[in-house]
């Protein structure tokens, strides 16, 4: 998802969940569900035209999942990292990109579909990152 303004990331956030849930919904047999937890965060530093990500899988809780994806986001990327979203079953990448204009991201149940979302919008996109569980 392209991100042009700070006001924009709050929905984004929101957009990219749900666009992952239906991503990925039927993806997955019952038989592949697991009891492990995996999320992912971005964040976006606009002042230096990064955006950083953390990519986390195998927790036992969705709470710790999400600490971890925070953490690895805020390694990179110290300010404005937020959950984009979590997941218990299948795969989850993401992968960013940048123009002349603007920074983001596209997210996707495989790197491959990460990147094409990506470049959907225009952007020059690095490749994948993601986890299954």
């Amino acid at each position: 998802m392209r991100i042009s303004s700070r006001a924009d990331r709050s929905a984004l956030a929101r957009l990219l969940f749900l666009s992952f849930g239906l991503v990925c919904a039927g993806s997955i047999s019952p038989a592949q569900a697991q009891d492990s937890w995996g999320a992912v965060a971005a964040g976006i530093d606009a002042d230096n035209g990064f955006v950083g990500t953390g990519v986390s899988s195998q927790y036992d809780s969705e709470g710790e999942a999400v600490e971890r994806a925070m953490a690895q986001c805020r390694t990179v990327t110290p300010f404005d990292c937020e959950l984009v979203f979590t997941f218990s079953v299948g795969c989850a990448y993401i992968s960013t990109g940048r123009n002349e204009e603007s920074l983001g991201w596209g997210t996707g149940a495989d790197a491959g579909s990460a990147y094409n979302s990506c470049q959907s919008q225009g952007l020059d996109c690095g490749h994948a990152a993601g986890a299954c569980n």
